[in-house]
């Protein structure tokens, strides 16, 4: 306070240096503050959002700069928790695999609702697609080609759409073809039969030419057997299993042709004793079809036989004529002649011994 003569008193003095010490001190402490502000936004720059401004530098300093530090620990606590909730979420979606996670962040409006928006629509989305993906996966894995991906996707995720997509239509294809080929050829006896698959290569073609080569391969081998079995039975017996052949296709192949072998065989012997007793008058034939059995053994032993009674008949035959006298020649021509009529009658007769009992009632009964 100043007096009239111009003098400030004690008391106005002592008010005055107490202002300036408070401006002073306000000041300092307007500093602290600043100073933290900068330690706080240069450690969130830095991706460091746990420091905040403590509240006992903030007293004693400007009103204004006392709001900023309420705000900017505002801003670092909501930067902190959308930070934590994002790398929960990424966490679990992208690395443990557990989807529908979405980030909860309370309180946030403007940019940090957007970006809190924006990174549960990515979540949502890729948790959508992926168990699409997932579902088809399992169903083609399950044997089920019916269902297809039909999420709404962009970019890789919809070439990953189109690439599965594709392989359901080929798998379906390659399976419509397999069933119809094994149908054709395995039930209705439709031999000939090939699997269409277009547009497929890889593992996909592999098995489709294997298919075929398997059908191509029955179909032959049916064929060249159904060949040799109808020629046989229409008395053709030059033809032969030629096919190649494996296993028990092998083992069949092996057996007809060797029946086809011994039917030759039997067949020739047949004629040729039958040639001989029948045409040449050649007695005593006999029919040599080795390592048969069975019809075939019986069939030869009776084709055998009735050589054994024709040679006995014309040894009777001719020791009539060569001790008879020309006196008794009368008695024993109608006997001996009737005989041997017979005999030449029924000679030609052993080509059809196939069956066996025209062996049997010529040479035995």
């Amino acid at each position: 306070m100043a007096s009239a003569h111009g003098w400030v008193s004690t008391s106005g003095f002592e008010w005055l240096i107490a202002v300036l010490i408070q401006r002073i001190e306000k000041k300092r402490r307007n500093r602290v503050l600043l100073a933290e502000f900068g330690r706080v936004l240069g450690a969130a720059a830095e991706g460091d959002l746990s420091q905040r401004i403590p509240s006992r530098v903030v007293g004693g300093t400007d009103d204004e700069l006392a709001d900023l530090s309420a705000s900017v620990n505002s801003l670092l606590e909501r930067l902190s928790v959308f930070a934590e909730e994002v790398i929960r979420v990424a966490r679990d979606v992208g690395t443990e695999g557990r989807l529908g996670g979405r980030a909860q962040v309370p309180g946030v409006v403007g940019v940090w609702r957007d970006l809190t928006d924006s990174v549960n629509l990515m979540a949502d989305n890729l948790t959508i697609q992926v168990r699409n993906i997932a579902q088809v996966a399992t169903a083609v894995a399950r044997g089920d080609l019916s269902q297809k991906i039909t999420v709404d996707a962009r970019g890789e995720i919809l070439e990953l759409k189109s690439t599965i997509n594709t392989m359901v239509d080929q798998l379906t294809a390659f399976a419509d073809e397999v069933t119809r080929v094994a149908h054709e050829v395995g039930t209705e006896g439709i031999l000939g039969g090939q699997a269409d698959v277009r547009g497929v290569s890889g593992t996909w073609q592999r098995l489709t030419d294997s298919v075929n080569s398997m059908a191509g391969n029955l179909t032959n081998q049916v064929r060249n057997i159904a060949q040799v079995t109808t020629a046989v039975a229409q008395g053709d017996l030059s033809k032969k299993i030629t096919v190649g052949a494996r296993g028990e296709i092998l083992e069949l192949k092996s057996t007809i042709n060797t029946m086809v072998d011994q039917l030759t065989a039997f067949a020739d012997e047949v004629t040729r004793v039958a040639h001989e007793v029948g045409t040449e008058g050649i007695l005593g034939g006999q029919a040599d079809v080795r390592g048969v059995s069975g019809t075939w053994q019986r069939l030869t032993d009776s084709v055998i036989d009735p050589g054994g009674k024709c040679v006995m008949l014309g040894g009777v035959a001719n020791f009539g004529f060569a001790e008879v006298g020309a006196n008794s020649v009368g008695q024993l021509l109608e006997p001996v002649e009737e005989g041997a009529d017979r005999l030449f009658q029924l000679g030609a007769g052993f080509g059809g011994c196939a069956g066996g009992n025209g062996a049997f009632e010529v040479g035995i009964e």
